[in-house]
């Protein structure tokens, strides 16, 4: 999966109630200049999105779990042209299933998440895979 490059009106969003790893990957992103917006539900990143352009939107399956399907289509809606980034812990299979299964672009584990989390904001930057 290629990620799209930004352009200087896109943002991202990051859908996580995890306050503390939220703010590794929010700090990551600063660094690499990406405004990267934390939401707490489908609902709030819909308010926050409505009339921007959205790259990029980070999400944590933990936080859809109950409906990954049709969470993952309403953030499409509001991101239409967004890059799809989600993972839950590697216990948690049938979530990352699920997200395959709704054709997230690239879906991880947490660990990998974590691993490459820098690693996607700047191929994201850049436009490259």
């Amino acid at each position: 999966m290629s990620l799209a490059g930004q352009t200087a009106s896109q943002m991202g969003f990051y859908l996580t109630r995890d306050l503390m790893f939220s703010s590794r990957v929010t700090a990551a992103a600063a660094s690499q200049n990406l405004p990267l917006s934390v939401v707490d539900s489908v609902e709030r990143l819909k308010e926050k999105s409505a009339g921007k352009a959205i790259g990029l939107v980070f999400i944590d399956l933990e936080l859809v779990a109950d409906n990954v399907n049709a969470s993952i289509a309403q953030v499409r809606q509001a991101a239409k042209d967004a890059t799809l980034v989600a993972y839950a812990g590697h216990v948690k299979e049938s979530l990352l299933k699920q997200a395959v299964a709704a054709e997230v672009d690239i879906v991880l584990t947490r660990g990998q998440f974590n691993q490459r989390c820098a690693e996607l904001l700047k191929n994201y930057l850049a436009g490259s895979s």
